[in-house]
C-alpha cells in the first residue's frame, strides 16, 4: 500500500511537472509568435524603403542623363568613393592634401559622417583619423573665429578606465583610482588608443589640452591634468622631467589656487 503510495505521489508530481513545462511552452510559442510578427512588419517596412530609395536613384539618374550630366556624376561618384576608402583605412594624409581649407575639410567631415555613423565600431586607424579630423577641425575653426567647419559625428567612447579615474578624483582628489596593475595597463591601452599618434606626442610632451575632448564631452582643465598625470605615473610610459613638472604645477595651480606655494623664485601668492 504505501509503495503505491509513493508511485502515486511520485506520478503526481511527474505531471504537475509536465504541465508546467507544457504551459511553458505554449507561452513560449506565443512570444515568438507576437516577434516573428513585429520583424516581418519591421522587414515589410524595409522593403518599402529600399523600393523608394531605388525608384529616387533611377529617377535622378534619368535625370542627369537628360541633362547631358551622367558622365560628370559617375567622376563624382569615383571620387567620393576614392575618399570615402581612404576616410575608412584612416588615411592622414587626406588631411595635407586639404591644405587647410575649411570647404575641404568640410567634405571630409561629410564623408566621414556618411561611412562611419555615430554607432559604428572603429578601428584603431579609425579612431585615429577620427581624433585628427575632430582637432583639424577645432583648429580651423579656432582660425576663422566661426564653425566654418561641421561637427563630426561620433558616440561617445566608452573608455570605462578613463571614466573611472574621473569619478575617483571627483571623489576624492588624491585618490589612486586603480588598485590592480591590470587596471593600470587598461587605462594606458585606453588612453593611447583614443589618441592620434600626433596628440599622443603632445600628451607626453605636457600639452594635456589633447585630452579636452577625449570622452566626446569637453573635459575641464583640471580633469585633463589630472589624467595627464595618472597616465605619466603608469610604469611603460617615458615622460621627460619638463612635461611631469609642468603638469604637476599646473594641477596645482588649478586644485589649489589661493595656496602659497613654494617656486624658485621664492613664496608667491
Amino acid at each position: 500500500m504505501l509503495e503505491m503510495l509513493d508511485r502515486d505521489r511520485v506520478s503526481d508530481t511527474k505531471i504537475n511537472l509536465a504541465n508546467k513545462m507544457i504551459e511553458s511552452l505554449e507561452e513560449l510559442v506565443e512570444n515568438l509568435g507576437d516577434g516573428v510578427s513585429e520583424l516581418r512588419d519591421e522587414l515589410g517596412g524595409a522593403r518599402e524603403e529600399m523600393a523608394d530609395l531605388a525608384h529616387q536613384h533611377r529617377r535622378l539618374e534619368t535625370s542627369l542623363f537628360l541633362a547631358g550630366m551622367i558622365d560628370k556624376a559617375e567622376a563624382a561618384v569615383r571620387i567620393y568613393t576614392g575618399v570615402e576608402k581612404r576616410v575608412l583605412d584612416g588615411d592622414l594624409k587626406v588631411f595635407k592634401e586639404a591644405a587647410g581649407s575649411p570647404e575641404k575639410v568640410n567634405l571630409l567631415v561629410e564623408v566621414y559622417n556618411c561611412a562611419l555613423p555615430p554607432d559604428a565600431p572603429l578601428t584603431e586607424d579609425q579612431q585615429r583619423f577620427r581624433n585628427a579630423l575632430v582637432s583639424v577641425r577645432d583648429e580651423l575653426n579656432k582660425q576663422n573665429k566661426a564653425d566654418a567647419v561641421s561637427e563630426v559625428e561620433a558616440q561617445p567612447l566608452a573608455l570605462p578606465h578613463v571614466r573611472q579615474a574621473l569619478e575617483k578624483f571627483a571623489e576624492d582628489c588624491y585618490a589612486t583610482p586603480f588598485a590592480i596593475q591590470a587596471d593600470c595597463a587598461a587605462f594606458q591601452e585606453e588612453m593611447e588608443q583614443s589618441l592620434s599618434d600626433e596628440d599622443l606626442i603632445a600628451l607626453r610632451d605636457g600639452n594635456v589640452e589633447v585630452l579636452s575632448s577625449i570622452l566626446g564631452v569637453q573635459l575641464e582643465e583640471v580633469e585633463q591634468l589630472r589624467l595627464a598625470l595618472t597616465y605619466y605615473q603608469q610604469k611603460d610610459v617615458e615622460i621627460p622631467n619638463h612635461a611631469l613638472r609642468s603638469v604637476v604645477d599646473r594641477l596645482v595651480d588649478v586644485e589649489e589656487p589661493e595656496t602659497l606655494t613654494h617656486r624658485d623664485g621664492g613664496l608667491i601668492h
